[in-house]
């Protein structure tokens, strides 16, 4: 079952006659299971994507490869531009994006420890 949040936001984003859609790395299909199994799903949920791995940004979502390089797979700048491409592919009016350090082996540094994740969401009223 859906969280209460989830449920509560779910229905506030029907009542409004609003979507929307995720891109999720750090929470590989949660986001969107978790709204798929709401009362208002049907009505809301245009679709998600999960991009764990690097490939799939790239040539899924067309990230380009000067921003992973520049700045990781795990941070603000390729979050924000997997939100922007998802908000297009699924023509979206709010568009979650996450991605993150869950676990050790990544891009963490003393900065940027196992357990930051970035989100980006757009919606109509801004970002």
């Amino acid at each position: 079952m859906p969280s209460e949040i989830i449920t509560e936001c779910s229905k506030i984003i029907a009542e409004k006659g609003l979507n929307i859609a995720f891109a999720e790395s750090a929470s590989p299909g949660r986001l969107s299971a978790e709204f798929s199994l709401t009362p208002d799903s049907g009505k809301i949920l245009r679709g998600g994507i999960v991009c764990y791995e690097v490939f799939v940004k790239e040539q899924i979502l067309n990230v380009p490869h000067y921003l992973i390089k520049e700045f990781t797979p795990e941070c603000i700048e390729v979050t924000k531009y997997l939100a922007q491409q998802t908000a297009q592919f699924f023509n979206s009016k709010i568009t979650v994006a996450i991605t993150g350090l869950t676990t050790p082996g990544g891009s963490e540094t003393k900065e940027k420890p196992v357990g930051t994740i970035f989100l980006y969401i757009i919606t109509p009223a801004g970002t």
